[in-house]
């Protein structure tokens, strides 16, 4: 087993797995499909769909009249996986690494740092986590402006928004 696979478990799972073989495939995921279009018909646009890279709900998505699909999966592997089975339909989608979902548009590296330190329930360094995240270009993006201070005081955080990168997971590994 590679280093990378034995240290982020659900690349694991997908590289020894078959997918019908994990406890949340469906082959027709009939209650979500009957929850979205509940939701469509009720006015929705856009749909998220959190860890859908094994799971064939996407595939039924990519059909609405939707203005937004969005698929988070962790892994890299869930994301690739969705992505050849849609083929050329997975254009349609916007791919996320599944962190940048739970911040907002934009966001300290602290406040990304703290999702995967829940994800992860581990503390993970801050200025480790930061050299990871701004290595290379395309994880997260500027914005020029910087946080409002805390209760405590100190110097404003810098604000970043997520780049194109993360359409291909997440730019550290556990």
């Amino acid at each position: 087993m590679g280093a990378s696979l034995s240290r982020n478990p659900w690349e694991w799972i997908y590289a020894t797995r078959a997918m019908d073989a994990v406890g949340w495939y469906e082959p027709d995921p009939f209650t979500s499909r009957e929850l979205v279009a509940e939701a469509v018909a009720r006015g929705a646009r856009s749909i998220i769909d959190v860890g859908g890279g094994a799971s064939r709900l996407v595939d039924h998505l990519v059909d609405l009249d939707l203005d937004r699909v969005e698929i988070l999966d962790i892994p890299e592997a869930g994301l690739a996986l969705a992505r050849h089975r849609l083929g050329t339909r997975a254009d349609a989608l916007e791919v996320s690494g599944i962190a940048t979902a739970f911040v907002g548009a934009t966001f300290t590296l602290a406040e990304l740092r703290a999702v995967y330190e829940a994800i992860w329930e581990v503390q993970l360094d801050a200025a480790n986590f930061r050299r990871s995240v701004i290595a290379e270009d395309g994880w997260v993006i500027p914005t020029g402006r910087r946080a409002r201070p805390g209760p405590a005081g100190g110097r404003p955080a810098e604000l970043f928004r997520a780049g194109r990168a993360w359409s291909h997971g997440g730019p550290i590994r556990r």
